[in-house]
């Protein structure tokens, strides 16, 4: 507990609800918009290891409507491109050694790393394999060597951009579903 206390888990709320990760940057959680694109509200889960647990010592549980959800004005879910939205939080959030923003990357030289070669980590509540039916119970956490774009291309057709970072699997691990709109 409170390795990852930026990391948010959603459970959205919609015709077929669904969840996934989400990263506070105070006071908003950035995630994808693929994920709140027809959401009608969302839980927010922050400070939790235990999404089943809500008697969890530290876990904050947030409920906001459509209204506070932005997506990317030119989010194509048929490209993917732009696939970011912001989740404003209703309320003022209580901060713990469980719960913390990002701390997020500076520019060195007016651009960012591209993270080629390091090794990261991502965590979430998704799948644990292609083949499981439910997110798992329990926030757990992989690293992964990121990837140079020009090697992720070929993999993804080219729809890759430099605007992304793409990661390698290892050992057969990785994120899944219920993973996307996590941090790295």
């Amino acid at each position: 507990p409170g390795q990852f206390p930026y990391q948010v888990w959603l459970s959205l709320v919609s015709g077929n609800s669904g969840s996934c990760g989400g990263t506070l940057i105070q006071p908003v959680v950035l995630t994808a918009a693929h994920c709140t694109d027809g959401a009608d509200g969302v839980f927010v889960y922050l400070g939790a290891t235990d999404i089943k647990n809500d008697k969890e010592k530290g876990q904050q549980r947030i409920y906001t409507s459509k209204s506070n959800i932005v997506i990317h004005a030119d989010w194509d879910p048929k490209t993917l491109s732009n696939d970011i939205s912001l989740i404003k939080l209703p309320v003022v959030i209580e901060f713990n050694d469980l719960i913390q923003p990002a701390a997020l990357p500076k520019k060195v030289d007016g651009k960012y790393s591209t993270y080629e070669g390091d090794m990261v980590w991502a965590s979430g509540w998704g799948r644990d394999s292609d083949a499981a039916t439910s997110v798992s119970q329990f926030l757990r956490y992989i690293e992964v060597p990121v990837l140079k774009n020009s090697s992720c291309k070929t993999w993804f057709f080219g729809s890759i951009t430099d605007k992304q970072i793409c990661i390698k699997t290892v050992g057969k691990k990785s994120t899944c579903n219920g993973d996307s709109g996590g941090p790295l």
